[in-house]
Order: structure tokens, then sequence, then C-alpha cells
């Protein structure tokens, strides 16, 4: 009989690994430092996205970085600091920002994120609340000549890995939404990608997990992580203590502070995101990516998310008004009709997502512990990637599947 799992972590990807698990007749206990599901996927733009299959670590992405870097309101940010950990994930990151590592993952990448997909159109029918899944795809939009050209070979990229692609004209888009005011080059517009609302995601997990008698621990903060020789035998809070006999760590951009405990060094980051929900201005009923401005654009209905940004300034949930502003400048950048100045900032909402130093998820076994399973690293694709993962780690948990695909394996850098 399998083991009870202890799953340190109540964000997505801990509450989608407690579903499967439960579901397979798993024994679960499920710990958050805070409220379940309070995670960095609440205020996400809710993106489930085979169209993001090039990973964070790209060609491009430190020269852009250091560009924006000392603008305030740009979409990337890293808070000056002598950080040894931070300096040596710099490091690592730039050393995969090459043409070869996206050449060696994003097949890999793209097949996470179509079988990912997958799962959502079944859990869709499977959850007793609804998660509002809408498969209308995402356009990414692009101001510029330039962006239209890098934009025009992830396009193709996409057509021969098989992904639907096309160029759409601003004068098509103009005519599809006739409320809005397009200041842009061009678009491309990928039909698979589809988008859930995080919150309501969210719950229905959180209450099917009930339903299922799954054991939910909320406001314990994990003090002390306790081991015997290979093995974890004990997860501490401030006030209480928990036996363990196989233990997930899915805490996120916690998950390096944790690690330490055992001596393991887990290799994230935090990359700190903004997001601003407002009433929807225009008729718009499919999301849209603002290319150059780095800024997704989610519809919820009679609402409208603006999310963006990437802060690296350690765990640090405080919201930089400055930021927020530069997301929606960028929005009246690429719509005439939109005044960014009449915008209310006081419920921006901010959360941390996990980067590793390749931009792809660390799933899988440790070889220092037997019972312990890592699951981080999702960084952008946490809410695309949830329900995969919490089914790889089922199929590790269960005996189903022995090991995960390489490009994925946290023992490339534990």
């Amino acid at each position: 009989m399998t083991q009870k799992t202890t799953i340190i972590g109540g964000g997505v990807i801990g509450l989608a690994i407690a579903y499967y698990l439960a579901e397979q007749g798993v024994s679960v206990r499920l710990i958050d430092q805070k409220t379940i599901g309070s995670s960095c996927a609440l205020g996400s733009a809710g993106y489930v996205s085979p169209s993001h299959f090039i990973p964070l670590a790209a060609p491009g992405m430190v020269k852009k970085g250091l560009k924006w870097m000392f603008d305030p309101e740009s979409p990337f940010y890293i808070h000056p600091r002598l950080d040894m950990k931070l300096l040596s994930w710099l490091w690592l990151f730039n050393r995969h920002c090459t043409e070869k590592h996206v050449s060696n993952v994003k097949r890999a990448l793209l097949s996470l994120c179509l079988e990912s997909r997958e799962l959502y159109v079944a859990l869709n029918q499977e959850l007793n609340k609804p998660i509002d899944l809408v498969e209308k795809g995402v356009y990414v939009l692009c101001q510029t000549d330039k962006g239209m050209t890098h934009e025009r070979e992830v396009l193709a990229d996409a057509n021969q890995l098989g992904l639907k692609a096309s160029e759409v004209s601003r004068e098509t888009l103009a005519d599809r939404y006739p409320s809005m005011d397009f200041n842009i080059a061009g678009s491309v517009y990928f039909p698979e990608d589809a988008h859930v609302q995080p919150g309501h995601l969210i719950e229905s997990l959180y209450h099917s997990l009930k339903s299922k008698g799954v054991e939910l621990v909320e406001n314990c903060e994990v003090t002390r992580i306790e081991c015997h020789g290979n093995t974890v035998s004990k997860v501490i809070s401030h006030d209480n203590e928990y036996h363990v006999e196989q233990l997930v760590m899915a805490a996120g951009s916690w998950s390096s502070q944790l690690g330490q405990q055992l001596k393991l060094s887990i290799p994230v980051q935090a990359g700190k995101g903004y997001s601003l929900t407002l009433d929807n201005p225009w008729e718009l009923d499919t999301p849209m990516i603002l290319s150059e401005g780095a800024v997704a654009i989610t519809p919820f209905g009679k609402q409208i998310r603006f999310g963006g940004t990437m802060e690296f300034s350690g765990i640090n949930l405080g919201i930089n008004p400055r930021r927020v502003k530069g997301i929606l400048k960028s929005v009246s950048r690429f719509f005439n009709d939109f005044d960014w100045t009449t915008v209310d900032i006081s419920e921006s909402w901010a959360g941390l997502r996990p980067c590793s130093p390749d931009g792809l998820p660390m799933i899988g076994h440790c070889n220092q512990f037997e019972n312990l399973i890592v699951a981080t690293g999702h960084a952008m694709l946490g809410v695309t990637l949830a329900p995969v993962t919490g089914k790889i780690v089922c199929d590790l948990i269960t005996g189903k599947q022995g090991r995960v695909r390489p490009e994925i394996d946290v023992r490339r850098f534990v």
C-alpha cells in the first residue's frame, strides 16, 4: 500500500499533486504556511499555454534584462544586493540562454504543456465547481516590425513542432474586436492555448480535496525538517510536528529555504509578478500578450486582468507602484483608447514565481533521500503545468512511473 504523503506547499502545484494522489486513494496531508491556495497562481493570468514552449532561459534574455534593469517601470528588475545564491543562479541562467539549450528542451516543454492542457479538459468535467476553462487561444501582439520578425520565428518554430499558429494582421484584429483601438504592427494567434480563472481553479481543487478527506493544514510554517540517514522523518512547525512517510516539497519560491534544512541546494529564485484586475473596458473574450511590453491580458467575463514584470528582489511581496504603472503604460501604448492615468492601482496584487536557472521545472526524486520528491521551478508556467506535474508526481509515488524525463529531472541541479 502507498505510504501517506505529506506535501509542503498549498499552491496550485501542491493542490494538483494532492488531487491526483487522492484520486488514486493515497492518504494525503497538505501543509501551507498561509491559507491554502493563497499563492502566486491566485492573481496570475491563468494561462494554459502550449505557446510558451520557449523557456525563460533563452537567447537575448540577459541583454534585455540589462537594458531594462535601470528603468523603474520596466518589465524586468534585479534588486542590487550581495547575495551569493542569486549571483550563482544568474551565472547558471546566463549559461542556459543559448539557442542550443532552447533547441534541446522546446519539444519536451511543448509536450508537457499539451498534456497538461488535455488534463485541464478532463478536470473541467471532473471537478464539481467550475474552473472556467476557456479554449479560445491567445494573440501575441507586436508593436514594432522587429517584434513581428521575432514572433514570426516563434510561429515557424511552433508549426515545425506541430503546434498551430498563424499571423493575424492589425486590420483583421480590428474587425474582430471593433471596441479596441489597436496601435500595433501585427500579431500571431495560437489557437491551442486556453485559460482558466485561477481563483476558481484553486477553490475547486480545494473543495475536491476536502470532499476526499485530504488533511488540510493551514497557517503552518515549517520551521524544521528532520531526517534519519537517507530518510526524511519529521516535519516540524512552531506548534506541531508531523511524522513523514513520503514527503513532497512543492513550496514554490520557498523551496530553496526548505532545502537548506536538508542540506540540499535547490537553485530557485523568486521572480515577483504583479497584476491588476479591473472592469473590462472592451468586448474582449480572448487573452492577449503584449510582446514588447511583456504584459499578459486575460478577460474574465466582465473583468479583465493585466499582469507582468519579473522582479528579482528576494522573498518579498511588497508592491512597487512604479512597476504596476509600467504595466498600465504598456497597455496604453498598445491601445490608443486606454488611459492608464484613470486607473486606481490600490488593489494591485503580487506573487512570487519560482524560477529555475534553465527555465524548466524541477521535478522528481532526490538521490540524497529515498522518500523525498521535489516539484518546483515552474516560473510563469505554474498554472499551465500544474495538472501534468500533479500526474507525474502521483505516478512516481504510486509506482506507475520510475523517473521523469531528463529535461525536468530535479537531479540535473540537486
